[in-house]
């Protein structure tokens, strides 16, 4: 019964008799173990390149966390200085309208001054006359 159930292994899905599987020739397994070996290299080598990418991602990461870092702290000092200028702008202005003011009242008063002294003068030149009579 044994012997049957080997030759029914030895048959194939049609019926007829598989022929006898022999491994590989010592040449045969010889190449194919310089491609596996081959490729447990190519392994290793993309291995290696894998480890050598993702240490490199992980600095390039934290590059850029230090860069979004500084940049956002450069954003916000701009706006801190956007603000000063803002209000620095505002003061001048006010300074503007207060020196406009000042100049304003300035021109009057030496208008105001030119005519008090047109008018003494004047005033000194009737008082001389009025002297010069008496």
């Amino acid at each position: 019964e044994a012997s049957n159930h080997l030759q029914d292994s030895n048959r194939s899905v049609s019926g007829k008799p598989a022929a006898a599987v022999q491994g590989p020739s010592a040449s045969e397994f010889e190449q194919l173990r310089g491609l596996l070996q081959a490729k447990c290299d190519e392994a290793d080598d993309l291995s290696s390149n894998l480890r050598l990418a993702k240490e490199s991602l992980r600095h390039l990461s934290e590059e850029l966390d230090a860069s979004k870092a500084g940049e956002e702290k450069l954003r916000s000092e701009k706006e801190a200085l956007a603000q000063q200028n803002d209000e620095l702008r505002r003061e001048l202005e006010i300074a503007k309208a207060e020196l406009s003011v000042k100049r304003d009242a300035s021109e009057g008063l030496e208008q105001r001054m030119r005519a008090f002294q047109t008018a003494l003068q004047s005033r000194e030149a009737d008082l001389s006359k009025e002297v010069e009579r008496l």
